[in-house]
């Protein structure tokens, strides 16, 4: 199994770019290599059964599923509503899919491994970079490469060279900083986190992604002050920053809506790369208010990408700030359920269903998400929603083992 789980992994992550488009629609490979070992994964449980594993982690699966599920359904309402057009909900319908196949994909990764699931994972991810890193050596020579990384770094990503912009663009960054996140969460607990904590961290910052780094902060400091609680402390601590989240996005809207944001950034003399002008021209497609029913999942990055939307050019095909594009899409009503699903419900769920230690991982993994919700195109990147469903997927399953063991011993 572990032949053919490298064998799909890795040109998922190194191919993800790369398909083929047949009668107008586009099959990349990197969904086609979790299709298959997906199935793979399928025929081991056939030949092999381990019924128990199985039952826990489709259990996660439904989870963290739950959240995707409900938003198609609230499209489904506002697509009839609106009468919209059959590219745009085929878009709207998709996108959401692929992320339930990245967190099947994670499953089948924790069922056919169990806890190392998510070090095979992120052995996967380190080769995919060994390869991309190679071309950039072979563009450009290794010296270069070391130079530009090192620059990217001292000076806080203000001097990139196009080795490093390269490098960027392939955006694992955000997701290699959820790996970061579970390594240092479990310092303790794996002695194997401890091996990959380094390499993991210097290709963190090889993105340098400026909402990464502030989600970092957001997710170290949630494992440092949920620490300092006991366990109903923790319980409590969880639920509170799960229902500050709901609020807060509520809020954030709020201040989009009316350009709050925009004036505090230029007041703090922060610069937005241009999203300023971009949440401006969004303004005249949403309202903030309760009868707000939105405009269906797909309508923002298709109407960019085809140029009914303009915002700086097709080829940003998004807004960078997936929070606003969920209100836009949702509305009101599927926006707050959104919210409360795929933050404050999960969070509750894995501390009910697991643990309240696996509850708060699950609050550090997605206060880090929220935090570059805010400002990126993340919610629907595939190698960002895999590596979230693998840490929280594996951990849940590492604690609810341990407690087995632990009660038979």
């Amino acid at each position: 199994m572990t032949g053919a789980y490298f064998a799909c992994s890795i040109p998922m992550y190194y191919l993800y770019t790369g398909g083929f488009t047949v009668a107008g629609f586009n099959f990349l490979y990197c969904y086609l290599a979790a299709v298959a070992f997906v199935f793979i994964a399928f025929g081991y449980f056939l030949v092999i059964p381990d019924v128990d594993r199985m039952v826990k982690v489709l259990k996660y699966i439904g989870i963290l599923c739950v959240p995707y599920l409900l938003t198609i359904i609230c499209s489904l309402v506002v697509w009839t509503l609106n009468l919209t057009g059959l590219r745009v909900m085929i878009r709207g319908f998709f996108w959401p899919s692929y992320q339930m196949l990245a967190i099947f994909m994670a499953g089948a990764a924790v069922y056919c491994f169990g806890e190392e699931g998510i070090y095979y994972q992120l052995t996967a991810l380190f080769a995919a970079y060994a390869l991309f890193f190679l071309e950039l050596i072979k563009e450009g020579g290794a010296g270069q490469v070391l130079y530009e990384y090192w620059r990217l770094i001292a000076t806080a990503a203000k001097e990139t060279g196009p080795l490093m912009t390269k490098l960027e663009r392939i955006a694992y960054a955000h997701g290699m900083g959820i790996f970061f996140l579970y390594l240092v969460f479990t310092l303790k607990e794996n002695k194997k986190s401890r091996f990959f904590l380094l390499p993991a961290g210097l290709l963190f910052l090889s993105g340098f992604k400026r909402s990464g780094i502030l989600g970092m902060a957001v997710g170290l400091g949630l494992i440092l002050i949920a620490g300092r609680f006991n366990q109903a402390g923790k319980k409590a601590f969880a639920i509170f920053v799960g229902i500050a989240m709901v609020a807060g996005g509520i809020l954030y809207i709020w201040l989009l809506s009316y350009n709050i944001v925009d004036i505090l950034a230029e007041r703090f003399g922060i610069n937005t790369m241009g999203r300023s002008e971009i949440y401006g021209v969004m303004r005249q497609y949403y309202d903030f208010s309760v009868t707000f029913w939105g405009r269906g999942l797909g309508y923002v990055s298709y109407s960019i990408s085809k140029g009914l939307i303009k915002v700086g050019g097709s080829g940003r095909g998004d807004i960078h700030n997936d929070i606003l594009r969920q209100y836009i899409e949702l509305g009101m009503f599927g926006f707050v359920l959104w919210l409360w699903s795929f933050f404050h419900w999960r969070i509750k769920m894995f501390m009910e269903q697991v643990d309240i230690q696996c509850g708060i991982f699950a609050l550090v993994a997605l206060g880090y998400c929220y935090t570059c919700y805010m400002t990126e195109n993340m919610y629907y990147r595939f190698n960002a929603g895999l590596a979230l469903a693998v840490v929280i997927l594996s951990y849940a399953l590492q604690r609810e083992e341990k407690k087995e063991r632990m009660a038979y011993e």
